[in-house]
């Protein structure tokens, strides 16, 4: 965990107040009365994501809006300031979770493609290129069996890349009397339904909703190759946790077997 933003960062986003860490993430976020504040990994990211922050037209959803320092600026001393935003995590709700990531996304639509996601190498950058099959899959053999019955399902499929977020379920926060609010915005170049088919896997896979939900997404166009892919990038990021970070998890490949299963019977 790191350490609290001290006081001449809050003072340069006039932020007044105790600051008290934020629950939930990587526990790196803090929040002084109505604004967050994140400690900044890349600049670059940084930097472009604000921006969008700033400028997204809200249209069927809420954003956190960014905020510059006194001096004008999204960044003090490696630190970046957000809006905090009211509203709270909800399990299910998935046919409203879905219409929201088409409205965020085509409001997404409009940008260009980031700069510095083609020279990103982390573990989710590097997930996401061998789950298009853009990098040789490179694993560990404990998870090797597993990608295998995966990578069988592939096949060539037409898709149109634009900007979305590539962790949409996770950061969805509902508030009564209000529009949802998205949150935490990861930049991904893929198609706008790769989003959702993300968000698929994850229901399945880790918050126990059962093959009904393909009924919310049989309108999608190669929505079955789409979470094969997801599929793919989830289970690589395990092994790139145990590489970057030496955190074993590679056991949790076998939470996936069930939706693997299910992709198999629907993959025609």
């Amino acid at each position: 965990m790191d350490k609290q933003p001290e006081n001449d960062v809050l003072e340069a986003f006039a932020a007044t107040g105790t600051p008290l860490l934020l629950s939930g993430g990587q526990g790196t976020t803090w929040v002084v009365g109505d604004i967050v504040l994140k400690p900044v990994g890349n600049i670059a990211e940084t930097l472009y994501v604000a921006d969008v922050m700033e400028s997204i037209v809200e249209n069927g959803f809420r954003v956190a809006r960014p905020i510059k320092t006194v001096e004008g600026k999204w960044l003090y001393k490696n630190w970046c300031a957000y809006n905090r935003i009211d509203g709270e995590h909800v399990k299910a709700r998935w046919d409203e979770k879905i219409e929201l990531c088409k409205a965020f996304h085509k409001a997404l639509s409009a940008y260009l493609k980031p700069e510095y996601l083609d020279k990103e190498t982390n573990r989710y950058a590097v997930a996401d290129r061998i789950a298009w099959q853009e990098l040789p899959i490179k694993v560990n053999e404990k998870i090797m069996p597993v990608l295998e019955k995966l990578e069988n399902l592939l096949r060539p499929i037409q898709v149109t890349n634009q900007l979305i977020h590539g962790d949409f379920t996770g950061n969805i926060l509902f508030h009564e009397g209000q529009l949802p609010a998205v949150i935490d915005f990861v930049a991904y170049w893929r198609p706008a339904n790769y989003a959702i088919a993300i968000m698929i896997a994850d229901a399945i896979v880790w918050e126990g909703a059962d093959e009904s939900i393909f009924d919310l997404v049989s309108d999608i166009p190669e929505i079955v190759q789409l979470i094969i892919r997801a599929e793919i990038g989830r289970i690589m990021q395990l092994d790139g946790l145990l590489k970057e970070e030496g955190i074993d998890k590679l056991g949790e490949a076998e939470d996936h077997e069930k939706l693997i299963g299910i992709l198999s019977s629907r993959n025609r």
